[in-house]
């Protein structure tokens, strides 16, 4: 017997049977009308369309990532690395709009770690007394261009570092492979300056800054527009009495967390593509070379996934996920080697909180099912709680001060363990608000005044 033939198309057909489908027909206008209202009802479709259009833009305006390595141009095979280059931006951008919807509070804390590192960096004493001495400007577009990878050291034509012992800090090997070029953030430059390995601090202007950023600020106002219209339908239904859907809901928690990301990211140039280059005055020494390791952090997913702590060795270009030194609230040395409390990972908790509190609001919603209804509910508390939790338990262990072997199996245990239950978590929701959709209640699909308001779906 074929079963492509007989059984699967006979189950197909009873599930498309069994399935309920209302078809809204509406009477055709009379001649001679000169206004025609919508209709006062909204379909799944457009449920769905203006949902998922509202994420993809959350997702995809929400990103300023750091400069792309650059790529020499030899003449010949100028179009083959375009478009090599163009698929490999696509493909980044693809990966962190991925990122930005499994853990959305990772962009408001790495927003919120950025914006303070960049205002530490304005606010600078000895970086304005450079900036005056040497007649440039240093504002806020400078330190966020310089924390994206904006400025990369280059080498002397005639290297001769001066022969300096370096401090008992790091071994040779961690040090031996670091040579320039290599971009250098806003905390690289002041020790440059500072050590007289640069002459002043880069002469670019604030507006060419700018004018090299691909910033949109009508797409960014169309999709708060977008966000602004989801709050007041929302706000609206809950006033009328209509229910509102849980895709509705996720929606509008990816909506909250893109607009304090946006608060953050205000004045970030975005989409830049040349580097600016710095000559430096001499070779880099030893002692050089470990003063720029010291002021370099490992990225967030090198720390979390890996376990990699400390320094890292500056490259190229600046990693989008890297702790920035300045971003550095509070460090713990005297009981533990080092535990460091940084806005970035306080960002990343609030946005969880913020996150998991606004799928909180489909509390009370109707579901399929019962079970599933309390499943949202631990879901939505889990997804609120566990990252605060989660920073807590570490912080208590590094505190605490564990041995060696404890402390490393016992942070491995909670490091795990959280992120595997945020996965859960997240993808129950973002499942949940799909399947319940096709199980409204009737008055979920009435439409209000809201509808009337120009928006995309």
């Amino acid at each position: 017997m074929d079963l492509h033939s007989g059984i699967l198309p006979r189950l197909l057909h009873t599930q498309v049977v069994r399935a309920t489908v209302c078809h809204t027909n509406l009477t055709i206008p009379l001649e001679g009308l000169n206004f025609v209202s919508g209709p006062n009802v909204r379909s799944t479709l457009s449920i769905l369309w203006s949902s998922l259009l509202t994420i993809l833009l959350c997702t995809w305006t929400i990103q300023h990532l750091a400069l792309p390595p650059e790529n020499e141009d030899d003449g010949k095979l100028r179009r083959k690395k375009l478009l090599k280059q163009f698929v490999r931006n696509l493909w980044k951008k693809l990966k962190w709009m991925l990122v930005a919807i499994v853990m959305p509070e990772f962009l408001v804390g790495r927003a919120a770690g950025g914006f303070i590192a960049t205002r530490r960096s304005t606010l600078c004493k000895a970086m304005q007394g450079y900036a005056k001495d040497h007649k440039t400007q240093w504002t806020m577009a400078h330190a966020f261009y310089a924390n994206m990878g904006g400025f990369v050291l280059t080498a002397p034509k005639s290297s001769s570092p001066p022969d300096i012992p370096m401090p008992i800090l790091y071994q040779k090997n961690h040090i031996s492979g670091l040579q320039i070029p290599i971009a250098v953030n806003s905390a690289h430059l002041c020790m440059l300056m500072e050590k007289k390995l640069i002459k002043h601090l880069p002469s670019i202007s604030k507006d060419a800054i700018k004018d090299k950023s691909k910033e949109d600020f009508v797409v960014k106002l169309l999709v708060l527009g977008q966000v602004l219209w989801l709050f007041i339908q929302l706000i609206e239904r809950k006033l009328s009495s209509f229910s509102s859907t849980q895709l509705e809901i996720a929606v509008f928690s990816f909506a909250a967390c893109t607009f304090i990301t946006y608060i953050f990211l205000f004045g970030k140039p975005k989409d830049i593509r040349l580097s600016t280059k710095i000559v430096a005055t001499r070779g880099l020494n030893d002692d050089d070379k470990n003063q720029l390791l010291c002021l370099n952090r490992f990225s967030f997913f090198e720390t979390a996934f890996f376990f990699h702590k400390g320094t890292r060795k500056p490259a190229p270009t600046i990693p989008n996920d890297s702790y920035n030194i300045e971003a550095e609230l509070y460090n713990f040395v005297e009981r533990c080697e080092k535990w460091t409390v940084s806005s970035e990972d306080i960002g990343i908790a609030c946005g969880a909180v913020i996150f998991g509190v606004c799928h909180c609001i489909a509390w009370n919603f109707e579901f399929p099912t019962p079970v599933e209804q309390i499943l949202w509910r631990i879901a939505g508390v889990f997804t609120a709680a566990i990252i605060p939790l989660y920073y807590f338990g570490w912080f208590a262990l590094s505190w605490v001060g564990t041995s060696r072997n404890v402390g490393y199996w016992t942070e491995r245990i909670l490091v795990y363990t959280t992120y595997t239950l945020c996965t859960v978590c997240r993808l129950y929701i973002m499942t949940e608000a799909f399947r319940s959709l096709f199980y409204l209640p009737p008055e979920a699909f009435v439409a209000t005044w809201s509808g009337s308001i120009p928006h995309i779906g």
